[in-house]
């Protein structure tokens, strides 16, 4: 099941949005070593988690098994604020481009060739049905090359 959860929603899922920020620590930080992102209270939070993002926590029964968010590029966001280093050129802005970024599936839960009931496909689809639903024309990705390489085979 993916859940969506607007920043300005949080509140209401409080305890759901503190095991995503955990979630996120434990891939980001413990797992990728990005110890600039480490937290004491064990939780990846940052400036963009704010009352504009979007939140797509995936949910096989109760576990987390993976996390998503977009950003509205109409503020500022990733690329143009904290990654500017990663475009050649200024990144595609305006009320219908987002920017999707923490994409992350649990381990023991992903796979080299996804299947329909993966967290990978979900989350992929979950940006596409959202993006469609909102008339998202461009979405922007700073994205792993291996996990590019994955989506291909």
């Amino acid at each position: 099941m993916l859940m969506v959860i607007h920043g300005s929603d949080v509140g209401r899922h409080s305890a759901l949005m503190n095991r995503a920020h955990r979630f996120r620590h434990s891939i980001f930080v413990d797992e990728k070593g990005w110890e600039e992102l480490r937290q004491s209270d064990g939780c990846e939070r940052d400036r963009f988690d704010d009352a504009h993002a979007v939140h797509h926590i995936c949910l096989h029964g109760e576990e987390i098994v993976g996390y998503q968010r977009l950003l509205p590029t109409t503020r500022p966001h990733l690329l143009t604020d904290v990654l500017t280093d990663l475009c050649r050129r200024a990144p595609p802005r305006g009320p219908r481009v987002f920017e999707w970024t923490r994409f992350c599936v649990a381990q023991g839960h992903r796979e080299l060739r996804p299947r329909g009931n993966s967290p990978f496909l979900e989350l992929a689809q979950g940006v596409v049905e959202w993006g469609m639903a909102r008339r998202v024309g461009t979405v922007t990705v700073a994205i792993d090359w291996r996990l590019m390489v994955q989506a291909s085979i």
